[in-house]
């Protein structure tokens, strides 16, 4: 930071030495004000991205499956499997074929 510091001086000030841009307590106050207003600016920009990024962390949240959902989905696979005497490597592979003819309503 410390071998920044006089290029961040230069880019503020109107001078070519970051020396001079701090002896004039005129300059030097007008180089701080500057500095001050564009590190607030920087922290209000921030803050705001971080809101940004809260409220999509929080959508975000709202829409991933909960453990309660994976729980359920689990037990539904598990009622399928022994309502139909399914083994799981074909519930795995995608064959759900049933051992027994579907029931006919009258």
């Amino acid at each position: 930071m410390k071998s920044d510091l006089p290029n961040l001086l230069l880019s503020y000030s109107n001078s070519e030495n970051p020396e001079e841009a701090v002896r004039d307590p005129v300059a030097a106050y007008r180089l701080l004000r500057q500095m001050r207003n564009d590190l607030l600016y920087i922290e209000k920009c921030i803050q705001l991205n971080l809101t940004q990024c809260e409220e999509y962390q929080n959508e975000l949240d709202s829409k991933i499956p909960q453990l309660e959902d994976l729980d359920g989905a689990a037990s539904g696979l598990i009622r399928l499997q022994e309502i139909y005497k399914l083994h799981p490597e074909d519930i795995t592979k995608g064959k759900l074929s049933c051992s027994f003819a579907p029931m006919q309503f009258h």
